[in-house]
């Protein structure tokens, strides 16, 4: 089972990177729960926070009117700006 698993994800370029967008999500969400259990801190509100910051991307791709090179960049700081307002 493991064999064919491994054999799908990396038949070829395509697979690998369609199995990196949807993995890249839930890995960066683990890491964010990681990152500040090193410091002896808890933070059980990662998957709200990913929720809030994918919305608030959305809505700006939706309704913002910009070129692809000043919104892609402005939807990334609403993510991480409405994901840091969830979180406190």
């Amino acid at each position: 089972a493991f064999g064919s698993l491994w054999k799908a994800s990396f038949k070829n370029l395509k697979t690998v990177g369609t199995m990196l967008n949807r993995t890249s999500p839930i890995l960066f969400t683990g890491l964010s729960v990681a990152v500040p259990l090193q410091a002896n801190m808890m933070n059980i509100g990662a998957e709200g926070q990913f929720v809030v910051g994918s919305m608030a991307a959305c809505v700006i791709g939706i309704l913002v009117p910009a070129p692809a090179i000043v919104l892609a960049p402005l939807c990334l700081v609403a993510a991480a700006a409405a994901g840091a307002l969830s979180g406190t």
